[in-house]
């Protein structure tokens, strides 16, 4: 019963590593076509425009930012997804290094 437990758990946790690997290529992709932002300064300016359709926050960028309050509610406001992400894979620590573990998949381009 215990090993049918620890199989069913780690089945869960590959999931959840395998959806948080699509957001952040989805989120990598629209990078390339200016329709994603990253870093607390550009992702809070998306926010004011309307402009985000999935926010994406690493659990240790919550921890870290205080400001963040704010920024989630701005993004629910104007009906946006908020994903928050474990990083426990190396597409996400990835995220959580280069991109500050802070970005926005956008509705549209803002610059």
């Amino acid at each position: 019963m215990q090993e049918l437990l620890q199989k069913a758990e780690q089945t869960l946790q590959n999931a959840q590593i395998t959806q948080e690997n699509q957001i952040i290529e989805r989120f990598m992709k629209n990078l390339r076509d200016d329709t994603a932002v990253y870093g607390i300064d550009e992702t809070k300016i998306a926010a004011e425009y309307g402009a985000i359709d999935t926010l994406l926050l690493s659990k240790k960028a919550v921890k870290k930012h205080n400001e963040l309050q704010t920024l989630e509610e701005q993004v629910t406001e104007y009906n946006g997804d908020i994903q928050y992400l474990e990083c426990a894979s190396e597409k996400g620590s990835q995220f959580n290094t280069v991109f500050t573990g802070i970005g926005a998949i956008l509705r549209y381009p803002i610059n």
